[in-house]
């Protein structure tokens, strides 16, 4: 038979002609961590405005679904490997694989509450990233149906933040290792997006709910930003004032609130409650139905609860 003892060997060559119009990477400023599983196909890459609505929506997402981006690079050192080379007895050479990129990245603009939200990626398995290089071009590898996935990843890790020197101001490191230079070479992919991808593709800010006053059947709650303690009433007063925005169970079973009210006083949102008794949960809804109220959304980044708030009614 044909197939007895054929290796199935295809030849390979490439032309050398020199295009008359290329891309040269120039300045990596952003990193988009996404789990493994996560692609933008065909579809979502159709055009760039296709790409930024499945990225805003892959922003807000639950789960696995969800994109981390990371903007405001300040510097990069590069510390990757040079390619191994093998050398026989007879002194022949012969390089056996492409080393590693490796990379240590120096962020901008962070303080020590954001950067804390960042290392908790360093507990995140099965995480790939897409690179972002002068806040235009989004690059990552191509996903074998004309769409773009992130780079594997072999090694992260977001440093304990480094004091000031005094000469120099605080440094938030991040180390990353690409696992697969190839993806990053012949099968790159990458997409220009024309404008800034900071401006349109941004995280979501946690929020931590606090409780101002209470009775018999009602809680009163500011919801602030997890680090900026900012007020969301300030901005989103009217939308917060509704019983979608709010998740509400006893032992978990859903409960609806009577009403919801704006407290102008306390600044804050009042969930009367039909009458209680017992152990209640408290939380906002996902960013993506905050998004649909109004909160957040498209273009701003979402917000999400960091944490439930318990009450228990007597």
């Amino acid at each position: 038979m044909a197939v007895i003892n054929y290796p199935g060997c295809t030849s390979v060559t490439a032309n050398s002609g020199r295009p008359s119009c290329d891309w040269k990477p120039e300045d990596i400023t952003g990193l988009i961590f996404m789990d493994q599983s996560v692609t933008f196909d065909s579809t979502d890459c159709a055009t760039v405005a296709a790409l930024i609505t499945a990225m805003q929506a892959a922003g807000l997402a639950t789960g696995l679904n969800r994109i981390f981006p990371i903007h405001k690079i300040l510097n990069i050192t590069d510390n990757s490997e040079t390619p191994v080379k093998q050398t026989g007895g007879f002194g022949q050479e012969k390089y056996v694989r492409d080393g590693k990129y490796m990379w240590d990245i120096e962020f901008n603009e962070v303080g020590i509450g954001y950067w804390s939200k960042l290392r908790k990626l360093n507990d995140v398995g099965n995480l790939k990233v897409l690179l972002i290089f002068n806040d235009e071009y989004l690059v990552g590898t191509d996903d074998e149906s004309d769409g773009i996935k992130g780079l594997s990843i072999s090694a992260k890790y977001f440093h304990p933040w480094k004091i000031s020197d005094g000469a120099n101001p605080a440094k938030y490191v991040l180390s990353l290792s690409l696992a697969k230079p190839l993806e990053l070479n012949e099968d790159i992919t990458y997409i220009k997006f024309g404008q800034s991808i900071e401006d349109v593709v941004k995280g979501n800010i946690d929020v931590e709910l606090i409780l101002v006053a209470s009775d018999s059947t009602s809680v009163t709650i500011k919801p602030v930003t997890s680090v900026g303690k900012v007020n969301l009433f300030d901005t989103y007063a009217a939308d917060l004032d509704a019983a979608g925005a709010w998740v509400v169970s006893k032992a978990g079973v859903a409960v609806v609130p009577a009403s919801v009210a704006q407290d102008t006083v306390n600044e804050a949102i009042k969930i009367p409650l039909t009458t209680p008794s017992g152990a209640h949960v408290f939380s906002l809804e996902d960013a993506v139905a905050l998004a649909a109220l109004g909160i957040g959304g498209a273009g701003d980044g979402g917000f999400e609860t960091e944490a439930t708030l318990a009450h228990t009614f007597s």
